[in-house]
């Protein structure tokens, strides 16, 4: 990591942050895992760490987009942006979520924006895949945007979250990346593990 990490424990920070930092712990073990190097890097500064937190709940637990296509389009973002700690944070999510095994290996390795079918992902899943290349990219067209929107039988409030959820995880992975959360900056996608500190 290119800075230097704040302790794992809410008793060893300041007073005034202590509280934000016993409601990030406490929410994180509802999923069964501790504060973690994100969050132990974003609370260097807990100016900026409590809206990105307060955001990023709103992003993944308040969304009227279904999970599967959520955490596929997730996965997708870490993986076209080289970010092997959001890979391996959100590829068992997305398997448990209704991806096959065979399809989380076609989101980690499909050539960017591939018009591809079959490969373990249904239709509506490479709808997904694809329009959150053309996000990624900044070449969303009109004919990937009226598929997508089509998924969601013209419901813009889904439309607009699957896209809020693919330009927030962009943020992510980019973040993760430039400070090297996890020490993965150089391990391949798919291919590591998170280490606890």
């Amino acid at each position: 990591m290119r800075l230097e990490y704040t302790p794992p424990n809410a008793e060893d920070y300041p007073p005034d942050v202590q509280p934000l930092v016993k409601e990030i712990t406490a929410q994180r073990a509802t999923k069964g895992v501790p504060l973690g190097p994100l969050y132990q890097t974003l609370l260097i500064s807990p100016t900026f760490a409590e809206p990105w937190y307060r955001f990023m709940q709103t992003v993944r637990y308040n969304s009227a987009v279904p999970t599967v296509y959520r955490e596929l389009s997730m996965c997708r973002v870490g993986a076209i942006n080289g970010a092997a700690y959001e890979w391996a944070h959100h590829c068992p999510l997305m398997i448990k979520a209704g991806v096959s095994e065979e399809g989380a290996e076609t989101v980690r390795t499909a050539a960017r924006g591939e018009a591809g079918e079959g490969r373990g992902l249904t239709k509506e899943q490479w709808t997904v895949l694809r329009y959150c290349d053309a996000v990624s990219d900044l070449k969303v067209d009109d004919k990937i945007f009226s598929e997508m929107k089509d998924l969601f039988e013209g419901d813009d409030k889904k439309c607009l979250e699957l896209t809020m959820t693919i330009t927030s995880y962009n943020a992510v992975a980019r973040f993760l990346r430039a400070v090297d959360v996890a020490e993965m900056q150089h391990v391949e996608v798919g291919k590591g593990t998170i280490q606890h500190l």
